[in-house]
């Protein structure tokens, strides 16, 4: 019996279209995931680096997954196994036949999870597919182990896990609907647990916790490289084995459970309960309410009418408020969003005040609830009096459609309404319990109900319209479903960014807190006012379309709502069509006719134009600025500046120029130039579209020291308003901030060829036919007369006007500042040449003024975050202690630090000449007053202000390595006033940190790991958590003192020059001060890519007669080298490497260095103090990928 169960269910399941669609829909989502070659694509939450698409790693993380998303088909296949039955009223005919429970129970489910199973074969091909439809280069040779072994030990038990759960609740609750609740339970626990886990320590209990085997999968391979993916299995290890027996146990318990507690009659003999769908005793409450309502009450006021309505809406808003869909959904989603916001708030690297604007950055994550609960509870109303068979009786009462449409809507926008409330509440209930008490209620009201609840309403709104046209409720949550999934399709991933197309959504913004919405606040108002046009249409359609009867065809319908059509209805209709266009067109007219939008393909297009067309201007000499005098008049209001003034340009090279290349974009950036010429004679010989390239051919050619002035005078005008990231949104009514810089100058000219103005993917770069990137200039080909960035030793004078209320700050001397005409002036000089960058921020400051040592500290800072002025200019005076008793006197005689909007930077820190530019949730709002970790944003303050000299003083070649004579040297900085502050233990967690982060992104490094002294700058992990690490290894072993003074020659020799440095050149003077027996050291820390497998096996101690201990240590040691992939090759060893031995509580009771020429090495040390832990590297001082065996307890002999 149970074999013929088990094949009836599995050919039913295979027969239906259900499950064509679902593989349909597995095949189409490995597919897009296996031939995605875009690095910095997204998708489900992974993205690939160097190694193969189909590695057997990557082939795991899929099916572990995808497992999850199963969640939503599989409560429809394995959990509608038993409870279809009930649903079709068949279940009798089963009870009365001579079958067992085993048989019956056994076989659907078993059926149902083998059907379940067989959809992931179309994982398994769209893979397959995806990995043939892209270049051989991009995956490897096909293991069909890689995917047998994630589909025997994750996949199918995951499966089983999942189907025993909603198996075991529709089973035994005879009711699908449990299964349906049980659905949005399972995924709201699974991401409070998961999101629990970050912050559990214990590696062994995150693997057994997790139910699905993720975290087993990435702890084991978190620290793999590119070539460990390519070449090893999918990480299996006795935790692993031990997570899925535990978990597969359970299933079988829950299974076991359900056959127990089953039986075989017709009806439950259980205690009267609500019933958890629609009850009888609603319907007759509805269907009473309508009874009073005559027949002559047709003709009655629309206020009468609307009375009815909202009494049909109270009935049904208050049984679903306690329905358990709602409550689960409710619960589960406020407490995500208040632990991802205490998660921020608590951060050690990112720790915040709670402000509002906090909060409501995570509320994101109550859309991925408030769709489910759309669709539910848009099905249960539309279909309630079908459900409950009152709805012959209903469709003949004499109430109008509209009634009955809107009292459906109404409930559902209550329920959102409350939904958005509630989640509102437990953020302010968190603030307070956090002690904050600034809470920010206009801000609530607008971003939750004016923008998000809004959209949600949208939402309903088309979710009512499709159950409406569907003939049964279930294909109506299906295509409901469908609908929402086809907009991610579409929209996000394949990058339709025409928003006037995407229903019910609104252009991304960020919110600052020092300039509010800003600029986003008409668009947002425009936008939605678009979208409530299409709503109205929507609804109007819906009540036209209101289904009366049990006809299921559209075609009747539509023949109906034709000859019931009102006048009424026919006006408001076309006037609501009307609006809907107007409003779309002058949203498009805004977008794409007042304002130069541009996709991302377009722009990656003109890049490349720019490339093809211009590249032979690359190598053309060009002079250099010397002198830059600007007038600049900022209209924060408006949005708008003037621009007028010019550059001095000197032919610094030793032959005639003829010809010079300029770069001022007009139309897109830049508006009506009224001036753009030379002091002398120059035809116009190029006029480039692409990014304003301009060539002008001199009449008489420049010589070598002679000068001449770009003359240039402009506008920056803003008209209507755009939905996308405009450069001309860096003006701003409260915070502008306009950057001058070789490359990346927006709003002012370039001179030559701009290297940075081109396609730096060379995935991108394919194809447009153009030769892969070397992005930088190897060191063997440098030139060291051209500059990292392509602005140097320029002196500069500026005159800068904004209004009456706002403060302008810029590099160099304020010279003067004055009020005229109802604007304030500030006039800014400087005779000291200034390096790289200049800024010209405008907004409403108050400003902390300190002297140190004859030097002005300035920070400029928003009202609302006066929190951390203090430790700012702390960090500025600790960094400037440093940097000027180990290398130079400080540059300038003023440091600024100006506070400017998160969006303006990438939400960081950037430094200039003399200024630093600081976003507002990098620094300003960031509390860090818990003493026991480190305070990053003092760090950043450090490291910014380091600039100040490697950076500016010490300007590198524009060669690879470039990075490692500033932001190496920032980070050193940074981890040396670390370690002063805070002490040697602290310094040491956080250094071991940073090597996590550093070994954690390896794998992720698109272009390959290099060297340091050849990384490249998008190499973030090398240029900023490794370089705090080599660089604090290489201090330890040779001494502060003599990286001092190697440093310090290099500042001699190269600061302020126009011979500019290269790594190398950095490498020579460390070796200089680096004894003979530690050149090696230089050369594995910054010319070799240098790990080591460092292990203690043992550790044994014996009492000595005279009290003091004998302690035996085993260790093993090996070096590594590895290639740009992660390959390693196992060096000879001839290292000094720490051995230490430490107290209780970890402290040094001998912490020296040893010399190892072998792997295998016994070592006895006699120390006076009785010992608790001994090993090699305790400290973790040289990168290792398994730092937690370099450490043993030590035993008595």
């Amino acid at each position: 019996m149970f074999t013929t169960i088990f094949t009836t269910e599995l050919k039913k399941n295979l027969k239906s279209i259900a499950f064509y669609i679902f593989t349909a829909i597995m095949f189409y989502a490995a597919y897009l995931w296996s031939s995605n070659t875009d690095p910095n694509t997204m998708m489900m939450g992974m993205r690939f680096g160097k190694e193969w698409n189909n590695a057997a790693i990557n082939i795991a993380k899929i099916f572990t997954n995808f497992s999850i998303i199963s969640v939503l088909f599989t409560m429809l296949i394995v959990g509608r196994a038993v409870a279809k039955d009930f649903e079709a009223n068949i279940h009798d005919f089963f009870f009365t036949t001579p079958m067992s429970k085993f048989a019956y129970l056994g076989g659907r489910f078993s059926g149902a999870l083998l059907a379940n199973i067989l959809i992931f074969a179309g994982v398994v091909l769209g893979y397959i597919f995806g990995c043939l439809s892209i270049d051989d280069k991009y995956y490897g040779p096909f293991q069909l182990q890689a995917f047998v072994v994630p589909i025997i030990l994750i996949l199918i038990p995951n499966l089983i896990f999942i189907g025993s759960i909603f198996f075991a609740l529709a089973t035994l609750s005879r009711r699908m609907i449990m299964t349906y609740i049980a659905g949005i339970a399972f995924l709201g626990i699974y991401g409070l647990l998961m999101g629990g886990l970050t912050a559990v320590d214990n590696e062994t209990v995150k693997t057994l916790i997790d139910p699905f085997g993720i975290l087993a999968i990435n702890i084991q391979a978190k620290f793999w490289t590119v070539a460990d993916m390519n070449a090893n299995q999918m990480p299996v290890n006795s935790v692993f084995i031990l997570n899925r027996i535990i978990w597969l146990c359970i299933s079988f318990g829950i299974l076991f459970y359900t056959w127990k507690k089953f039986k075989f009659v017709s009806q439950l003999e259980t205690k009267k309960k609500k019933y958890l769908g629609v009850s009888s005793e609603i319907a007759a409450k509805t269907v009473s309410i309508l009874k009073r309502i005559p027949i002559s009450s047709i003709d009655e006021t629309f206020t009468f009418q609307l009375q009815k309505c909202f009494r049909l809406v109270f009935i049904e808003f208050k049984r679903i408020v306690f329905h358990p869909a709602f409550l689960l959904l409710t619960f589960f989603a406020i407490s995500e969003i208040i632990a991802n916001f205490l998660g921020n708030v608590m951060s050690d690297r990112s720790r915040v005040y709670p402000f509002t604007s906090e909060f409501l950055k995570h509320t994101d994550h109550l859309l991925i609830y408030m769709i489910p609960l759309t669709i539910f509870f848009g099905g249960v109303l539309v279909w309630r009096e079908r459900d409950n068979g009152s709805n012959e009786f209903y469709d003949t009462l004499p109430v109008p459609n509209w009634m009955s449409y809107l009292s459906k809507l109404f409930t559902l926008m209550g329920i959102q309404f409350l939904f958005i409330t509630l989640a509102m509440i437990g953020g302010i209930i968190t603030q307070l319990s956090l002690g904050f008490t600034d809470i920010n209620f206009g801000l609530y009201i607008k971003h939750l109900y004016g923008i998000d609840l809004l959209n949600y309403w949208f939402m309903a709104i088309i979710v009512l319209l499709i159950q409406n046209l569907t003939p049964n409720k279930y294909l109506g949550f299906f295509i409901s479903a469908l609908y929402f999934v086809l907009d991610l399709v579409f929209f996000i991933i394949l990058k339709v960014d025409h928003l006037l197309l995407r229903y019910g959504t609104i252009p991304k913004f960020t919110y600052s807190s020092m300039n509010g919405f800003g600029f986003n606040t008409e668009t947002i108002i425009w936008y939605t006012v678009y979208w409530a046009f299409l709503g109205g249409i929507l609804i109007l359609i819906s009540t036209l379309l209101w289904r009366r009867n049990n006809e299921t065809s559209l075609k009747f319908r539509f023949r109906i709502a034709k000859q019931n059509i009102t006048g009424f209805q026919k006006v408001s209709l076309g006037i609501l069509i009307i609006l809907f266009i107007s409003s779309g067109s002058f949203i498009f007219y805004n977008k794409y006719i007042l304002n130069s939008y541009m996709s991302e393909k377009t722009y990656k297009n003109i890049k490349a134009q720019y490339e093809i067309k211009y590249s032979k201007y690359k190598d053309v000499t060009q002079p250099d600025i010397s002198n830059i005098d600007l007038e600049i008049d900022i209209f924060p209001d408006k949005r708008e500046a003037l621009i007028r003034g010019y550059y001095l340009l000197k032919n610094n090279s030793d032959k005639n120029l003829d010809e010079i290349c300029t770069n001022l974009w007009e139309g897109r950036l830049i508006d009506n130039i009224n001036k753009f010429e030379f002091s002398a004679p120059a035809e116009l010989i190029i006029e480039g579209e692409e990014a304003g390239f301009k060539v002008f051919k001199l009449d008489k050619p420049l010589k070598p020291g002679d000068e001449i002035k770009l003359l240039f005078d402009y506008e920056i005008l803003t008209t209507g308003f755009t939905d996308d990231n405009h450069p001309k949104d860096l003006i701003v009514e409260n915070g502008s901030c306009l950057m001058l810089s070789g490359g990346e100058s927006p709003f002012f000219p370039i001179i030559g060829y701009n290297n940075l103005f081109i396609l730096m993917d060379n995935n991108d770069r394919r194809k447009y036919g153009l030769d892969e990137l070397s992005a930088f200039p190897s060191l063997e080909n440098a030139d060291r007369k051209v500059p990292f960035i392509n602005l140097d030793n320029v002196k500069f004078n500026t005159v800068i006007s904004t209004s009456s209320d706002q403060t302008i700050v810029s590099n160099g001397e304020l010279i003067k500042k004055w009020t005229e005409g109802n604007r304030n002036y500030f006039h800014y000089h400087s005779d000291i040449p200034m390096q790289n960058e200049l800024i010209f921020a405008s907004g409403r400051y108050e400003v902390a003024r300190d002297k140190y040592q004859d030097i002005n500290i300035e920070i400029y800072y928003d009202k609302k975050h006066p929190y951390n002025v203090q430790r700012m200019i702390d960090g500025v005076k600790r960094s400037f202690d440093f940097n000027t008793k180990n290398y130079c006197d400080f540059p300038f005689n003023n440091i600024r630090i100006v506070e400017i909007p998160d969006y303006l930077t990438g939400g960081a820190a950037r430094s200039q000449p003399g200024v630093f530019i600081w976003c507002e949730g990098s620094g300003f709002t960031n509390n860090f007053n818990d003493p026991d970790i480190v305070d990053m944003m003092f760090g950043i303050c450090v490291h910014e202000m380091a600039h100040q000299w490697w950076g500016y003083v010490v300007t590198p070649a524009f060669a690879e390595g470039g990075f490692m004579l500033t932001e190496t040297m920032a980070q050193y900085v940074e981890a040396m006033c670390n370690e002063e502050k805070y002490g040697q233990k602290m310094s040491r967690k956080h250094l071991k940190d940073e090597m996590e982060r550093y070994l954690r992104r390896r794998k992720t490094d698109y272009e390959g790991e290099r060297p340091m002294f050849r990384s490249l700058p998008v190499q973030d992990y090398l240029n900023y958590p490794k370089s705090s690490v080599v660089m604090y290894a290489l201090h330890d072993y040779i001494g502060l003192d003599s990286l001092s003074a190697a440093l310090s020659r290099l500042v001699n020799k190269y600061g302020s020059t126009l011979n500019y440095p290269l790594s190398v050149d950095f490498i020579s003077e460390i070796k200089k001060s680096t004894p003979d027996s530690l050149q090696y050291l230089v050369t594995d820390l910054f010319e070799k890519i240098t790990l080591y497998e460092n292990e203690t096996k043992s550790a044994y101690c014996e009492i000595l007669s005279n009290e003091k201990y004998k302690v035996s240590i085993n260790v093993k040691a090996t070096k590594f080298y590895a290639d740009s992939i992660g390959t390693q090759t196992e060096q000879p060893l001839n290292d000094y490497i720490y051995v230490g031995i430490l107290n209780e509580d970890k402290e040094e009771i001998y912490y020296k260095k040893h010399k190892f020429t072998q792997n295998k090495t016994e070592i006895e040390i006699i120390v006076n103090e009785k010992p608790y832990f001994a090993g090699i590297d305790p400290f973790v001082v040289l990168i290792d990928r398994d730092r937690e065996n370099n450490l043993k307890e030590v035993e008595e002999m």
